[in-house]
């Protein structure tokens, strides 16, 4: 398939040379057979490096798509933990081998972020593309047969849609967040505090929240729009959902 697309391009450019060409001989920008050479020359270099340029290209989207193939097909019981604490943001691997067997990627450096109380909320989703976080608590993290149990738990995550338009309004600057609020919208969770805003703001989109006066502008999926703020909160129930002041 990779050299169909490769034969497909050079023919189109082949084709897109040869009208170039007879324009440059139509407007006397070509006259000799010494200013054909040296066109042919200039632009086959051009051909050239956009053939290796393509080539490489796709031959690294080949390899990528081959390489995650193979990697879906072994994550059916692989979740990402992800640790918000005093100190920043701590992330690793659970990784369920069978019902009686599991362990977690850097499990010591876990274990220190969850001493002495430090983890401000500790979330954990599916490996791969369509993430879906369930907040948990300290306790489900702190043996074996916790983690264990926690498995029939996390098989059965459910996103729930409850929010049409979730907008940040802060320096009087506007970003969507509905897509990023969306991943945690599980029953359970409690999302939008300060803590839990700046933490989707540095890790999806790389901002750093200097400004602690913001605004939340929420229109719900009934078409009810409220907003909130540093001091608010929002509790994920099995009805909906409940704003924490």
């Amino acid at each position: 398939m990779i050299y169909d697309l490769l034969y497909n391009g050079l023919l189109l450019s082949t084709v897109c040379l040869g009208f170039d060409l007879l324009d440059k001989y139509k407007n006397d920008k070509i006259k000799t057979k010494n200013d054909i050479k040296i066109y042919f020359a200039l632009k086959g270099i051009k051909v050239l490096n956009a053939y290796n340029n393509v080539s490489r290209k796709l031959t690294e989207i080949i390899t990528n798509c081959k390489h995650n193939e193979c990697e879906d097909e072994t994550l059916e019981d692989v979740y990402k933990i992800v640790v918000l604490t005093d100190d920043g943001v701590f992330k690793c691997l659970l990784c369920y081998e069978n019902d009686e067997d599991f362990y977690i990627e850097n499990n010591e450096d876990l274990e220190k972020c969850l001493e002495n109380d430090n983890a401000k909320f500790i979330y954990i989703s599916k490996k791969g593309n369509n993430e879906v976080f369930l907040e948990i608590k300290q306790d489900e993290l702190k043996d074996d047969e916790t983690i264990l149990q926690l498995k029939e738990k996390l098989e059965n995550i459910k996103r729930k849609k409850l929010f049409l338009n979730v907008q940040l309004i802060v320096n009087e600057k506007e970003y969507d967040l509905n897509d990023i609020v969306s991943k945690y919208c599980v029953t359970g969770n409690n999302i939008l505090s300060i803590d839990f805003l700046k933490h989707i703001l540095e890790d999806d989109l790389e901002l750093e929240l200097e400004n602690q006066e913001y605004k939340i502008n929420i229109i719900d999926k009934n078409i009810v729009m409220f907003d909130i703020d540093k001091i608010n909160s929002i509790t994920i129930t099995e009805e909906g959902y409940k704003i924490i002041s």
